[in-house]
């Protein structure tokens, strides 16, 4: 049996793990936290799943909360110009039903479900490029894969310059997940809500499952240096929330009159930060000169946001080791 070693628990480690266990590969993986901190943390990303990556999921009997998470059927766009003042509304249905279930979630119980299919998994913090050169070399594994964007492995993969226009960040990102929103009022089917503010950003409106049952998602993404950009530093739970909706009754009313029994869904529910949209080679080296090939998960180092054809983004990769190999 090929055994392969996954490091990384993200959506492109824990689902290649639990389809390479169903094709029935030996399968380890490594991670940073275990279930429990996992479900225990602060949220990672915002998400959203169509119909081909939710088919690649239920393919292998990874769609365990799909009766639980709201099922997304439509868009609602709106333009908010001049700022506070909407000037059009546009509604498109979906083909097949999106869904949105936070990372924690949904890491936490895949990573559990490795092991119920057979699968090893290995507490590890923070694997380094030195650390993945020396498991390389023990021979233990007849394929190592990077599945991990985030820390020194990131680094592994150089920057493309060519395909990387941007050297600062393009959105400061701002999220609070929500109980409590009252539904669209113009379009009773479950929705994703993208309200644009032209020159200042967008906010999201996103129906989601998170740990303690269906919720929305509030997504600020704010022009750096323009009025909605103010998350350069981390406030707490209570206060995100307050700025967030200070900022939707200001620039997005109608959505604010949808918000007079919004609350957090839990005391580590906001999100926030920002990063440069960076593209990086599909080849790096590692120090003892195995070379390594990159695989493109969902995107590298993009905003996570929802638009159509977006599968997902974040800040997902993986690499290859081509010292052994590779599973046949």
């Amino acid at each position: 049996m090929r055994r392969v070693l996954i490091v990384g628990a993200g959506q492109c480690g824990l689902q290649l793990a639990l389809s390479l266990l169903a094709e029935g590969y030996d399968v380890t993986v490594m991670s940073a936290r275990t279930p429990e901190e996992i479900r225990d943390g602060w949220p990672t990303s915002t998400q959203g799943m169509f119909g081909l990556a939710l088919q690649s999921e239920r393919d292998y009997g990874l769609n365990i909360w799909e009766d639980r998470v709201p099922h997304i059927e439509a868009l609602h766009v709106a333009l908010s110009a001049p700022p506070g003042e909407k000037a059009l509304d546009i509604i498109a249905p979906v083909d097949q039903h999106a869904e949105s279930t936070d990372q924690r979630v949904k890491m936490s119980g895949w990573l559990e479900l490795v092991e119920q299919r057979g699968g090893t998994v290995i507490i590890y913090q923070g694997v380094t490029t030195s650390d993945l050169d020396g498991l390389a070399a023990l021979g233990r594994y007849d394929l190592t894969i990077v599945a991990a964007g985030r820390g020194e492995l990131g680094g592994l993969f150089d920057r493309n310059a060519s395909r990387s226009p941007y050297t600062t960040p393009q959105r400061g990102l701002a999220v609070a997940y929500v109980h409590g929103l009252a539904p669209d009022p113009l379009l009773p089917r479950t929705n994703v809500g993208f309200n644009a503010i032209p020159g200042f950003g967008e906010l999201f409106v996103i129906p989601a499952l998170t740990l303690s049952g269906p919720c929305d998602i509030l997504f600020w993404e704010a022009v750096p240096a323009g009025p909605l950009d103010l998350w350069q530093e981390r406030l707490d739970p209570p206060d995100h929330l307050k700025r967030t909706l200070e900022l939707i009754r200001q620039y997005v009313p109608w959505v604010y009159e949808r918000c007079a029994n919004v609350e957090l869904t839990d005391a580590r529910a906001t999100l926030s930060g920002r990063f440069v949209p960076t593209v990086r080679h599909p080849v790096g080296e590692l120090p003892s000169g195995g070379a390594g090939a990159g695989r493109r998960g969902r995107g590298d180092r993009q905003r996570p946001d929802h638009r159509p054809g977006q599968q997902q983004r974040g800040e997902m990769r993986a690499g290859l080791s081509a010292r052994h190999s590779q599973p046949r």
